[in-house]
């Protein structure tokens, strides 16, 4: 369930107004996914948190950072990414704001040292980007629907298209590439060993 707090309101509507238009691999609006991280990270979180320590403040960043994890990496300017820092900053909270650079990986820097910085970085931010490999490594999201001959077995890239063997033969799969098979094991490993650094 969303929360009502003013922080996550505003990330909500800057995630929004960031990702219209886009989509993801699987052409699903990319809204989608922010909101998919946003809810699996506050799911882990409430699994992994003692509710009694936990102060209200983490799960209001969780969710805020989970919705806003990938605004400034897919920004197309510079001057777009510092408008959109200073958004988040004013709006959302500088814990907010630190969170979504710590989640912003910089083109110039390798996967490996990505990694060691967030898992370098507080709570909140692991768990998103725990959050987010998880969605990621959910092959699902990005398989093409290919129609198969159930006698031939061939596969066609087009829904529409026919098997010379019989129209009546064919079946609907999901059929996912080598690449992104290779993507989502990657995505995996990163998500076990972020989870090894625990909830300190």
């Amino acid at each position: 369930m969303p929360t009502k707090d003013i922080s996550v309101i505003a990330a909500r509507r800057i995630a929004t107004e960031a990702h219209e238009g886009q989509t993801d691999r699987g052409g699903t609006p990319y809204i989608n996914h922010a909101v998919a991280v946003a809810d699996m990270a506050l799911d882990i979180a409430w699994s992994e948190l003692t509710p009694l320590v936990a102060s209200d403040r983490i799960f209001v960043v969780i969710e805020a950072l989970g919705l806003l994890h990938d605004v400034i990496e897919d920004a197309s300017t510079n001057a777009q990414r510092v408008d959109r820092m200073r958004r988040i900053t004013i709006q959302c909270g500088k814990d907010i704001a630190d969170g979504v650079t710590a989640l912003t990986r910089d083109p110039l820097e390798s996967y490996v040292d990505y990694i060691r910085q967030v898992a370098g970085a507080p709570y909140a931010v692991r768990v998103v980007k725990r959050a987010d490999n998880r969605h990621n490594s959910d092959l699902t999201r990005v398989a093409k629907p290919v129609v198969r001959c159930a006698r031939c077995k061939t596969h066609h890239d087009d829904v529409g298209s026919r098997c010379r063997c019989a129209p009546v033969n064919t079946e609907t799969a999901l059929v996912n590439t080598p690449a992104d098979r290779v993507r989502a094991d990657k995505y995996a490993v990163t998500e076990l060993l972020l989870e090894r650094c625990g909830t300190v």
